[in-house]
């Protein structure tokens, strides 16, 4: 459609180009005739010159002119995807004003014309008077558009509010949505439609699907050994420390606390990780058969699948830093599991294979890396 003249439009408003080449595009204006064609009558009836531009018009809409022995010339290049309308004012002596594209006239009243432009369109138009001056220029959109632009803020900030409650981080998604409502304040419409379909803002349905509510099924601050004994299957004593801070797992192999009974079906679990040194070892958690662990040189999950030799997973890079404290977010719907740590997302992959110990409770686990664990909440996901 007529989004295909975005780039052509963009490239008026901002370079005033003497020339437009299509670049990279094997196709070129194929299967856009009609548009193409619309475009190229109004831009080829331009003489070169040094245009000069008319600035109250913001963002969203240029306007330049170029005096002339032979009239002044006009254009007005829309760089919204909504139809707009643009009024213009001018010091002129000419009773009306030309079409480049088409030849038609339309009358002046009052030194003022109208024009109308569809999404990303470009008109040129020709005053008799090589003397006339633009003196003001507005536009207006329609109250749909209007409406269109404060429904999409709306559904964007009720995205962000319910991903804020669930504790994720999004402070990129804040700081942007008030840019996008701070230039919607200042009619600069094209600007915060750039936004509100940037890259961080799209993520957002995905990042609430992802994101998971529950209700509560266990929780334990870990800081109790007499409680954690009803409740889990702990080390050996001098494996592990349970005091204010929480339950440090510190053995040169391997040491898990698991819960006891079975605990399936959709869950998320919440618990806070800090690892007291960062060697080549690693620990983290059990979850419904996947093992999400701290390494010093990132964020690795690890799985297999029944009949296979070999494990599946990844790496995700990063810096860890001794003591530092990553809260785990995990959650399980089906065959898809998603990491987050201190509220972003680490990982999101769907296993379609029975994985190796699906069934076994969740489980705290090291192997040679003293970890302390604490704030652990598991959850039986209620939200679809």
């Amino acid at each position: 459609g007529r989004d295909f003249l975005k780039d052509f439009a963009v490239a008026m408003a901002a370079q005033d180009p003497a020339q437009i080449l299509i670049g990279a595009q094997p196709l070129g204006t194929t299967g856009r005739d009609e548009i193409s064609r619309e475009f190229a009558r109004n831009y080829l009836s331009l003489p070169v010159g040094d245009f000069k531009e008319i600035p109250t018009l913001g963002e969203s809409v240029t306007c330049r002119y170029l005096n002339t022995p032979n009239g002044t010339y006009l254009y007005v290049v829309n760089l919204l995807p909504f139809d707009i309308d643009v009024a213009l004012r001018l010091s002129t002596k000419s009773p009306a004003v030309k079409l480049l594209a088409n030849g038609d006239h339309i009358s002046l009243k009052n030194g003022e014309v109208a024009v109308k432009l569809k999404p990303y369109e470009l008109k040129t138009l020709l005053f008799s008077d090589g003397g006339a001056i633009p003196k003001k220029a507005v536009f207006t959109v329609s109250p749909a558009v209007e409406k269109w632009y404060a429904d999409q803020c709306a559904v964007l900030e009720g995205m962000i509010s319910y991903l804020v409650k669930n504790n994720s981080d999004v402070s990129a998604q804040v700081e942007r949505m008030a840019q996008i409502k701070a230039h919607v304040a200042k009619r600069d419409f094209a600007e915060a439609y750039r936004l509100i379909m940037s890259k961080i803002m799209k993520e957002l349905p995905q990042l609430k699907k992802e994101a998971a509510t529950g209700i509560v099924i266990f929780a334990d601050k870990c800081e109790n050994r007499e409680e954690m004994e009803k409740n889990w299957k702990l080390p050996k004593p001098k494996h592990c420390v349970i005091d204010d801070s929480g339950i440090t797992l510190n053995w040169k192999g391997t040491s898990v606390a698991a819960l006891k009974g079975k605990y399936e079906g959709e869950l998320m679990l919440d618990v806070d990780v800090t690892p007291k040194v960062i060697k080549k070892h690693w620990g983290g958690v059990g979850f419904h058969g996947v093992l999400f662990v701290i390494r010093k040189e990132g964020f690795w999950y690890i799985y297999r699948i029944k009949g296979e030799k070999r494990s599946r997973g990844g790496m995700i890079k990063r810096k860890i830093v001794a003591g530092e404290k990553y809260r785990f977010r995990l959650v399980n719907r089906g065959n898809t599991y998603v990491w987050f740590v201190n509220g972003k997302k680490i990982i999101s992959f769907t296993e379609p294979g029975k994985i190796v110990n699906q069934a076994n409770p969740p489980g705290l686990i090291i192997n040679g890396l003293p970890i302390t664990f604490s704030n652990f909440k598991l959850y039986k996901i209620e939200n679809k």
